[in-house]
């Protein structure tokens, strides 16, 4: 199955537990370790299902919106003005000018023939961007916009994953078969979504 899109939860759900690549399951960075004490439901195939918090962070990590990544663009961002700019100059005179001054005191400007070549290296720090870089601002409303984003998804992740508790638990003991019926319909649609 490929990769669905990090802005459909609900199709990242399905994804995530119609067998989801280990990279997705096992998050990279800091992360709280799930709960072993946590209750986890069977699938209907009898299969373990992963709980809410192993699900959230997988969809974080395929949605790309782990706290920590943003954190290392900002210490990147900061210590990018250890690195200098260098300019490297290289070229050939063709005419010079000079002012030459004899012994009796006189100066004169001289327009003479100079064929050698010259060149130059310089290297120049900013070190006034690791107390402020312009672009922190800019970092700084992508970080909140990230944040909200983050939240969305946590949210919807969540929603989806109670509503198909509910229905695996109506599933497990349907007061009716109709209503065991229906609890199936809208289980696979959750699943699906």
């Amino acid at each position: 199955m490929p990769r669905p899109s990090p802005r459909s939860p609900s199709l990242l759900l399905l994804w995530l537990l119609s067998g989801a690549p280990a990279a997705a399951a096992e998050p990279r960075g800091r992360w709280p370790a799930a709960s072993t004490t946590a209750a986890v439901a069977s699938a209907p195939g009898g299969e373990r299902e992963p709980t809410l918090s192993e699900l959230q962070r997988a969809a974080l990590v395929v949605a790309r919106l782990e706290p920590s990544r943003m954190a290392s663009i900002e210490r990147r961002l900061r210590l990018s003005a250890l690195l200098p700019q260098i300019r490297v100059e290289v070229g050939r005179g063709l005419g010079q000018l000079q002012t030459v001054t004899d012994y009796s005191g006189s100066t004169r400007l001289v327009v003479g023939d100079n064929a050698s070549w010259h060149w130059g290296v310089s290297a120049a720090w900013s070190l006034d961007r690791l107390l402020f870089h312009p672009d922190e601002t800019r970092l700084s409303r992508e970080v909140e916009r990230k944040a909200a984003h983050r939240e969305r998804l946590l949210r919807e992740v969540a929603e989806v994953y109670a509503e198909r508790r509910r229905l695996l638990a109506v599933l497990a003991a349907p007061a009716s078969p109709v209503q065991a019926v229906e609890a199936r319909l809208r289980l696979e649609e959750a699943t699906a979504l």
